[in-house]
């Protein structure tokens, strides 16, 4: 397969989409959004980096994802101690190798590690893109939080994506 010209300075982070975490249906409705991103970051070579909370106690990433992304030249693993994904020195370091300005996050807990994530991007000075088709799991504040990312993401509601 030819592969399609990467999305200057994108890379994509898959936050936290393991078995511990997919508890309610409603997170498992972004899961074939997620897929589609992945064959796209396959098919042009995008920086994914996986990103896992914790030690294990919550399982590995679900399997229709871990599969597609491994697959991904251009594939990182990280794992953090806590919500945020900078919490991995690491992180930071995979995206000034991918030279990157913008970071497309995927995942669950948006009121809470996609949240930190994406302010501490922000705060970095990246360029924080998402999409409710592609982050889930609000468990506090939930109308709040998506005006946040409204007002400090290109973030696009699933109406939007229609």
């Amino acid at each position: 397969m030819e592969l399609t010209k990467r999305v200057a300075g994108l890379t994509v982070l898959l936050i936290d989409m393991q078995y511990g975490f997919l508890g309610h249906s409603e997170d498992r409705k972004i899961i074939p959004h997620q897929i589609a991103i992945l064959k796209f970051c396959k098919q042009t070579n995008t920086p994914t980096i996986l990103i896992e909370y914790g030690a294990g106690f919550l399982g590995k990433t679900i399997c229709p994802l871990l599969s597609i992304a491994e697959k991904i030249p251009a594939y990182r693993y990280v794992q953090k101690s806590q919500d945020c994904a900078f919490s991995a020195p690491m992180l930071e370091d995979l995206l000034k190798e991918f030279e990157t300005s913008k970071i497309l996050l995927m995942g669950v807990r948006a009121d809470l590690c996609i949240y930190k994530t994406a302010q501490q991007a922000i705060m970095r000075g990246y360029e924080v893109l998402t999409s409710s088709n592609l982050i889930s799991g609000y468990k506090f504040n939930e109308e709040k939080i998506i005006d946040w990312y409204q007002k400090n993401t290109t973030y696009r509601s699933e109406e939007a994506c229609q």
